[in-house]
């Protein structure tokens, strides 16, 4: 799980990528297909149960970001079907 935002969190598997924000709104994107996230899956129901699945991993209460001089800023590096977290410069 990576939070975004203060409110935001992202849940990313190899397929699947779902974003609940502070708002309400939600994305979901199957990155394998979409790698670009072009198309918002979320509102399909079609792909209903992959939200839900997906959405069952966010905690109720997450935890507080980081602070202090070991907190980490992190970005995502894709090279085609994998991907890696990487410190920010």
């Amino acid at each position: 799980m990576l939070q975004t935002h203060e409110q935001s969190v992202s849940v990313i598997d190899g397929t699947w990528r779902y974003t609940r924000y502070e708002t309400g709104e939600e994305e979901l994107y199957n990155v394998r297909q979409d790698p670009h996230e072009w198309h918002n899956l979320a509102a399909d129901p079609k792909y209903d149960a992959i939200r839900r699945q997906q959405a069952s991993h966010i905690p109720p209460h997450p935890a507080e970001p980081g602070k202090g001089k070991k907190a980490k800023t992190l970005r995502l590096e894709l090279d085609g079907e994998s991907f890696e977290w990487v410190p920010r410069e």
